[in-house]
């Protein structure tokens, strides 16, 4: 009896000992115990005690146990994978706990090739010292993640790579859908310290095949981590996508266990997945993404890297970085002096590596330090007229190079133009056009790094002079508009201005009435007949220009993001959003009147443009499949489903021929009746890859062709502006163009004998027609 009383013992011992796991954390060198280390089962979460020592529960969706190695602990080891053993042993060794540091955030690389961009974010992060590069997902599918693993990796970026799990990285290739993604980087769910902050990394939640995890088994662990978490340490999240968490700063609202993450200081969440860059508040913290760090993204965002500078108290700045550029260079100097008589230099710099910390021009024999005005424009003014050329010299931390310009512009004179001016705005400018009032001119500045950089400018035409800048939240990605004596902008959080032109002061706006935080609007609202059409992705609305009060609203346009301004045709409005066909509204009511539904194969719209071609039909442009519509009905009366013409770029309507900017071909020239390609215009390389998946943009036109006295005026990414005489063949169209030497994605302006073109860095050139 007593043998089966010690048998029955042992055996209920053993079944004990088989739902726990225990270990030890130790220092990797001298063997010491650890104390104090979070240790987690990818659920529950546990300090060590005195002695290192933790106990865990076997939890049964549990497949790795692992710590967070603290700030004073280097990141190799920190993961095990469960296996039948009930004991599992961590040895981390030490490293000196920084105060403040750096970090690299990619995402939606989305390559299984592409090592000249991973090499490039290996080589900024070296010359930056980064302590980490974070990557959020879309790695990607079955050959980009062991491609990843392989390339961009501890060893080879010489400082740990942080990775989470995007919807793309779920391929469920041995099983449950995150099953590959855990062989070649380990747990889903995890977090490490830096600096005293806390970062957590957390899984998407769907993609394309099932995870084994639920929101709620991520929440649960998120939970469980902050529980033993000191309320006053920096906490940064981590995740593909922003659905997990709530604008007002609670994650996982979709379950029974939210958390409210303002108990905390919390910081940060970042995230990637919609390829664009967009900064906006989250509760106490904010929320951060970054463009598809490869090949440009939907807001045809310049392929880039976002860059965080962390304080020892775990406050951050932070900035995107543009990639594939290489000591580039382009300095204008003004031929006229500003209002305070003084001449204003204005350089374009762009290094990806080794990012620009310090520009000196060299003006008539003097050293001159420029300041930055943007993240590529570095500015200053010199009190004498700068005879001939002006040099400049860019410092970094690992090179520098030198750059050269002048008052002159290399073919204007070809053109029929002289250079009246150069001026510049205080950010960059995307596709915001400038508005034009008399003497004043109106900027839309981007706010992607912070939020806090974007707004509206005024900009004096007459002087340089820069009238005034109001700043609104997330800033612009398009243009204002000038109407009925209101400055009317739209920002990437659907909210509308109306301001005075000669002030900047609110008159009044209009917010959005949904709270969202993925959804954005970016294109340059429509003012037609005292009424205003903007909003989000999945807001439309109509508000009175006079007074900003809604007068409809329709919530369902589309799920994806409005880049393309609306057109007003024959009493519809007509809009359409990135992967969607068209959709028609009665302006007057928002009723939804057509909604275009392409015939198999069913392909929609990669990036559409709209414009009309008569009086019954308007045309459709976009990547994959292109149209033209009956604008009564939106039936499909002509198509074209091969031509990459996926570009901020509309349609234009000149001399019987259809113009239209393409990826990687230039202009393009169409039969406007058929979209059949007559033949294609070259324009020269590109300085930025602002589509995506194209890490070849090698010759992209994104802004739309202006008609003018009988020309087509184009801007061109490679710098340069083309003056175009069209003819029925490519040999006999006239080309001729002058040289900026920078980015063109805006298109020019002209008006009253002048030509104003901007550049993506926030220089302005001001014209004269001779």
């Amino acid at each position: 009896m007593k043998k089966i009383w010690l048998l029955s013992f042992l055996w209920v011992l053993a079944s004990l000992q088989a739902q726990v796991i225990t270990g030890t954390v130790k220092d990797l060198e001298k063997g010491y115990p650890l104390e104090g280390v979070l240790v987690s089962n990818e659920r529950e979460v546990v300090r060590t005690d005195v002695d290192g020592k933790f106990t865990l529960p076997r939890n049964e969706k549990s497949r790795f146990v692992f710590v967070v190695p603290p700030s004073d602990r280097d990141e190799p080891g920190r993961w095990q994978r469960l296996t039948e053993a009930t004991e599992y042993h961590f040895a981390l060794k030490a490293k000196e706990p920084a105060k403040g540091f750096t970090f690299i955030h990619i995402a939606d690389t989305e390559t299984a090739s592409d090592q000249e961009t991973l090499q490039q974010i290996m080589d900024s992060a070296a010359s930056e010292q980064a302590a980490f590069i974070l990557h959020t997902g879309d790695i990607c599918r079955e050959k980009g993640l062991p491609f990843h693993a392989e390339h961009l990796n501890y060893k080879t970026a010489k400082r740990p790579v942080y990775y989470c799990v995007g919807n793309h990285d779920l391929t469920g290739e041995h099983g449950h859908g995150e099953s590959q993604f855990e062989e070649l980087f380990g747990p889903t769910r995890y977090a490490f310290e830096e600096g005293g902050c806390l970062f957590i990394i957390t899984p998407m939640l769907r993609g394309d095949h099932r995870p084994s995890y639920t929101e709620e088994d991520v929440v649960l662990f998120v939970k469980n981590l902050l529980a033993l978490v000191d309320k006053n340490q920096p906490v940064y999240l981590a995740n593909h996508y922003s659905a997990i968490i709530h604008p007002r700063g609670i994650l996982g609202t979709h379950t029974q266990i939210p958390v409210d993450l303002n108990q905390w200081n919390f910081k940060a969440f970042i995230y990637g997945h919609t390829h664009h860059n967009h900064a906006v508040k989250c509760g106490k913290g904010m929320l951060f993404n970054t463009v598809m760090s490869r090949g440009g993204g939907i807001g045809e965002n310049a392929a880039a890297y976002r860059f965080f500078a962390v304080k020892p108290d775990g406050d951050f700045t932070t900035e995107i970085r543009p990639l594939h550029l290489q000591k580039l260079s382009s300095v204008h100097v003004s031929p006229a002096p500003d209002a305070d008589g003084k001449y204003t230099i204005a350089a374009f710099v762009g290094n990806t590596v080794d990012a620009p910390k310090q520009v000196v021009a060299q003006v008539n024999g003097e050293r001159l330090p420029l300041t930055q005005a943007s993240q590529l424009l570095w500015t200053g003014s010199s009190t004498v007229q700068p005879k001939g050329e002006v040099a400049i010299q860019v410092f970094s931390n690992g090179i520098s190079f030198s750059g050269k310009g002048s008052a002159e512009v290399t073919g204007a004179k070809d053109l029929g133009l002289t250079l009246e001016r150069v001026a510049y705005v205080p950010g960059i400018v995307m596709y915001g056009t400038p508005a034009v009032a008399g003497n004043l001119a109106f900027f839309g500045i981007s706010g992607d790094a912070t939020g806090e950089e974007g707004g509206v400018a005024a900009l004096e035409l007459d002087t340089g002079k820069l009238r005034w800048f109001r700043h609104l939240p997330s800033g612009l990605r398009g243009a204002p508009v000038f109407a009925e004596g209101k400055v009317i902008a739209c920002n990437a959080n659907s909210v509308i201005y109306a301001l005075d032109p000669d002030t900047g002061k609110s008159l009044w706006t209009n917010l959005l009435e949904i709270e969202t935080i993925g959804g954005s609007y970016f294109s340059t609202p429509l003012v037609a007949d005292g009424v205003i059409y903007a909003g989000a992705c999945n807001v439309l609305r109509a508000v009175s220009l006079a007074d900003g009060k809604t007068l409809w609203t329709n919530t369902a346009p589309g799920r994806n993001t409005a880049l393309d301004q609306p057109i007003l045709h024959q009493g519809r409005l007509i809009y359409t959003a990135e992967w969607d066909t068209p959709r028609a509204l009665d302006s007057k009511t928002g009723k939804l009147l057509w909604t275009v539904q392409p015939p198999p194969p069913k392909v929609k719209p990669w990036l559409p443009t709209l414009a009309p071609l008569d009086e019954k039909r308007i045309l459709m442009l976009g990547g994959q499949y292109s149209a033209v519509l009956d604008a009564e009905t939106g039936q499909e009366l002509a198509s074209n489903r091969k031509m990459r013409v996926h570009t901020l770029s509309k349609p234009v309507l000149f001399e019987g021929m259809l113009f239209k900017g393409s990826v990687n071909r230039g202009l393009l020239v169409l039969d406007p009746e058929t979209l059949k390609e007559k033949f294609a215009l070259p324009l020269g390389s590109s300085i930025l890859r602002t589509v995506q998946y194209n890490s070849n943009s090698t010759d992209l036109v994104e802004a739309t062709p202006v008609i003018h006295d009988g020309y087509l005026y184009v801007a061109h990414s490679g710098g340069r502006l083309y003056r175009i005489k069209p003819a029925a063949t490519k040999a006999a169209t006239e080309l001729k163009y002058l040289e900026l030497n920078s980015p063109l994605m805006a298109a020019p302006v002209i008006q009253d004998g002048r030509l104003i073109q901007t550049d993506y860095s926030g220089r302005v050139f001001i014209f004269r027609f001779l």
